[in-house]
């Protein structure tokens, strides 16, 4: 679609395939191989070369930065995928609405990605579209499309911190998540639902993104995330995400099937409110 500064994106014009990035609400994805299994003398190979630096002496900073930079290392490399979304937003009172969306995706060489997201239901929102340029330097830049005006505005910095679509999750929170942006500080060790996880705290000085800091939940073998605390300056954290059916595709890529976000600052005894997207049909 035409951007108001002349910027043109299309899907035929740039090849772009599936890919997702933080969707809100839950994702659930089916995969469509599992690649291998690795004996274990391979394992502490493959080990003792992702944590290099991971030694006695090291500082919690350098070791936070080494987890996450491990993190984003393994992200990277997918070159294109799509996907389809299913997405449900839950309100305080219990009642649900859905939304359905494909996602297509891009890494460019030497300047990060590219995600276009398309509403395909209801028929209201058909068509319409956001258009993330995640940068190398981890600038970010986001574009919405329209179709009732048939035209796209620029999402300026002010409006990172909207919600997208009416769910849990904003603007900024589907932006560029490079540990460049971010310091970090390795927790500690722990466990979650009986698996053991790195827990490292980050922060930005980005005051768009709406957060003065994160607290993500690494399991220790694969280094997926399996939850991530957002605060707002409080002591207490304004949002959760926990991510899980996680899947393995081609060229060792972990994926979640399944992310749900859930704000914590209306929570009841009856329900909260809470975004989940399913994820399915992907290719990467």
């Amino acid at each position: 679609f035409q951007a108001e500064d002349g910027i043109r994106d299309s899907v035929a014009s740039r090849g772009l395939g599936d890919v997702y990035k933080r969707q809100p609400n839950e994702i659930a994805m089916k995969s469509t191989n599992v690649l291998f299994k690795i004996g274990a003398v391979t394992i502490a190979a493959s080990i003792a070369h992702i944590y290099p630096t991971l030694a006695v002496g090291q500082t919690a900073a350098e070791r936070g930065s080494t987890l996450m930079e491990e993190v984003d290392r393994r992200a990277s490399g997918y070159g294109d995928f799509t996907a389809t979304l299913t997405m449900t937003l839950r309100d305080s009172e219990g009642s649900e609405r859905q939304r359905e969306m494909h996602i297509l995706g891009l890494e460019i060489p030497d300047d990060g990605d590219r995600t276009l997201v398309i509403f395909d239901q209801p028929a209201d929102l058909r068509g319409t579209s956001i258009l993330t340029a995640n940068h190398r330097d981890g600038s970010t830049e986001q574009w919405l499309y329209l179709p009732a005006l048939r035209r796209s505005r620029r999402i300026a910095s002010s409006d990172r911190t909207d919600r997208f679509m009416g769910s849990q999750f904003t603007y900024a929170d589907l932006g560029s998540q490079d540990p460049t942006r971010f310091t970090h500080l390795h927790l500690r060790d722990d466990t979650r639902d009986g698996l053991p996880v790195h827990v490292v705290e980050r922060t930005t000085t980005d005051l768009s993104s709406g957060y003065t800091r994160q607290v993500l939940w690494l399991d220790t073998e694969e280094l997926r995330i399996q939850r991530i605390d957002y605060f707002d300056g409080e002591a207490e954290a304004a949002k959760t995400l926990i991510l899980g059916g996680y899947q393995e595709y081609e060229g060792g890529h972990w994926r979640p099937g399944r992310m749900v976000m859930t704000c914590l600052l209306y929570t009841s005894d009856a329900a909260d409110e809470r975004s989940s997207v399913d994820l399915g049909g992907r290719r990467i």
